[in-house]
């Protein structure tokens, strides 16, 4: 380039507050169905997905904290949550290959900062939307999990007490829950719930791995108390102990979360009383030991209860 030669911005403009209010509006099953359609149609979203990154981390800069601000959020929300329900309406292969993979091999925040609405998104469109779930599709929602737990985020935060907001929106996905701005975290999942034994080995992950977190704590006592509660005692009493006893000496971890996890176990002994063995009763006794070291005050009520039930 000569020396007298000069940069030119970009004179393309792309409207965002109109492209976010029409992701709603299409109507996939007509393009998807047909194959020049779908094929042009999935084009067309890598480079939207491609554009987004660009949005959050231009060329420019290392991170989207060099960005000064002017990333265009209700975009990449309305997007983000736009692609997981695409990913859902596609083959495990396809959103893995066009969606999912290039999103993981961003930088962590990135990456974090789209999943957040994609995860939840998929999650509601893929399982809780659907009579008929596809194996493929769990599968794919096993490798996001297990994507989340090997993230630097998780390995190096997740035994404090601070994550990022991003991550845990990611992390309440996995147990099927979501918190709203300035709303209780709620359940996706009742009792009853058909597909929940197919999705096992997911939720034990994320109740081993993620409740012992101060604040995804949280989303186990809410799927526990909801949907989760089918698990109860068996197999998810036995979980509910082993991160209670990671958790032993964190009065800190119990004062904020204690109190749900006696209203959980005072309704596991209320509900399922003849469904408890001497083994289950060991076990909320060494809990309920547990919270009452930590100073939980319910704790003590729930020996009682344990005890007026035998």
């Amino acid at each position: 380039m000569e020396k007298h030669q000069r940069l030119r911005s970009n004179e393309t403009v792309f409207l965002y507050h109109l492209a976010d209010k029409l992701l709603p509006h299409l109507k996939l099953e007509p393009i998807l169905s047909d194959s020049d359609r779908r094929s042009q149609f999935l084009q067309l979203v890598g480079e939207l997905l491609e554009f987004t990154f660009q949005d959050i981390v231009p060329p420019f800069a290392k991170t989207k904290h060099d960005h000064g601000g002017n990333t265009s959020f209700e975009w990449v929300f309305a997007f983000s949550s736009w692609c997981g329900k695409l990913c859902a309406r596609l083959t495990s292969e396809e959103a893995k290959s066009l969606v999912i993979a290039p999103i993981w091999a961003r930088d962590i925040d990135t990456a974090l900062l789209i999943l957040q609405s994609l995860m939840r998104s998929f999650m509601i469109e893929a399982f809780l939307g659907e009579k008929e779930i596809k194996d493929e599709h769990i599968a794919l929602w096993n490798e996001m999990t297990e994507w989340l737990l090997q993230t630097s985020e998780w390995l190096h935060n997740g035994q404090r007490d601070h994550l990022d907001r991003e991550f845990i929106g990611c992390a309440f996905a996995c147990l099927f829950c979501a918190a709203p701005d300035f709303s209780p975290v709620i359940c996706g999942t009742d009792p009853g719930w058909p597909h929940l034994s197919r999705f096992l080995p997911i939720i034990e992950r994320s109740i081993c791995e993620f409740g012992k977190n101060i604040t995804l704590y949280l989303s186990v006592t809410t799927f526990l108390k909801r949907g989760g509660f089918d698990l109860m005692p068996d197999p998810a009493l036995g979980w509910l102990h082993n991160v209670v006893v990671d958790r032993k000496a964190d009065q800190k971890f119990w004062t904020m979360n204690g109190e749900n996890t006696v209203e959980l176990l005072k309704r596991l002994i209320a509900e399922k009383e003849h469904a408890l063995t001497a083994e289950h009763r060991k076990l909320i006794t060494l809990i309920a030991d547990i919270l009452v070291d930590n100073g939980v005050r319910g704790a003590g009520f729930l020996q009682q209860e344990l005890l007026r039930a035998g």
